[in-house]
This record gives structure tokens, C-alpha cells and sequence, in this order.
């Protein structure tokens, strides 16, 4: 089954930190939420946590990320509101 099209987004803005949601960790997750189509999965996939997925999600500026996610679900129908 080929990957879904993510379109392109823009990171959501956090404090840099090496242990933290940098853009990269942002963009990678995205990539393994489309092949997985786990939460869970493509955070640990990333060093990251299920739970700090979803707060990153709700922060301000998450909006193109939030779209990225749910593109990354709807191809099987799994979009979260």
C-alpha cells in the first residue's frame, strides 16, 4: 500500500531543546504517523511520548501540523478532531 500524500506544513513553534519537538522530531513524526497509523507508534518512533503528541497538537501555531496529522489518518478513514 503506497504512503498517503502529507502536505507540506509548518512546525509547530516550541523552545528548542534537544529533548524536545524540534521541527525535524515534528516533521519525522508525521512521516511515521502515515506509515503506521499509530499515535503511539510514531512517537516512541521519534524519542517522544504519546501524550506530548497530543499537547504539541493543542499548542498555539499547531494548526498546519494539526492538518498534517489528520492527512496523515484520513487515508483510512482515522481522523482526529
Amino acid at each position: 500500500m503506497p504512503s498517503p500524500r502529507i502536505p507540506a506544513f509548518h512546525a509547530v513553534p516550541v523552545r528548542i531543546r534537544k529533548d524536545g519537538w524540534t521541527p525535524l522530531k515534528q516533521a519525522e513524526f508525521i512521516g511515521h504517523l502515515a506509515e503506521t497509523r499509530c499515535v503511539e507508534r510514531a512517537a516512541r518512533a521519534v524519542g517522544m511520548r504519546r501524550e506530548t503528541a497530543y499537547r504539541l497538537r493543542k499548542r498555539e501555531g499547531a494548526e498546519s501540523f494539526c492538518a498534517a496529522w489528520d492527512a496523515a489518518l484520513l487515508e483510512t478513514g482515522l481522523a482526529v478532531g
